[in-house]
């Protein structure tokens, strides 16, 4: 795949890192103008995207050390900040208790604000995905339909 893009030929971005600013932002623009149409207090959203992002990533790194136990025993520094990925379902629970805890905190119906953050959220987990694809870490299983891709992967028989 393409897990890093040149640019200019003077450094090289991580594709996913690219993918999933790419679907923050989007899925923040989304949820700010659903959160308006609602009439939930002004600020609200994107005080709650902060949260929600900031725990996310927090979650769901966390999560992939606990997967990865043994790599984090052994050097927790450096499972923590230099190697590995994360995990989308640690950063999904993650936010969605951190989005909860604002909406306490902030009085506001946390079933209305889910209903808002909904279709942002999967807008913006659409571009980790295409992230992710782009990285190679998500490769699935041999499709030979005209829907398929390809893949530089060898499959044993």
């Amino acid at each position: 795949m393409k897990p890093y893009l040149s640019v200019l030929g003077l450094f090289h971005l991580p594709t996913y890192g690219m993918f999933v600013a790419t679907g923050i932002l989007v899925g923040t623009w989304l949820a700010t103008r659903l959160a308006r149409r609602a009439q939930l207090p002004e600020g609200f959203a994107l005080d709650a995207v902060f949260y929600v992002v900031l725990a996310g990533l927090a979650g769901g790194r966390l999560t992939y050390m606990a997967i990865e136990w043994r790599a984090t025993l052994r050097d927790p520094v450096a499972a923590l900040f230099n190697s590995g990925g994360m995990v989308f379902l640690g950063g999904f629970f993650c936010g969605l208790a951190a989005l909860y805890a604002y909406c306490r905190f902030k009085k506001v119906p946390f079933a209305l604000v889910a209903d808002v953050f909904a279709p942002a959220v999967a807008l913006a987990h659409c571009f980790g995905r295409i992230g992710c694809l782009f990285a190679g870490c998500c490769y699935g299983a041999p499709a030979h339909g005209w829907l398929g891709h390809l893949i530089a992967i060898r499959y044993p028989r």
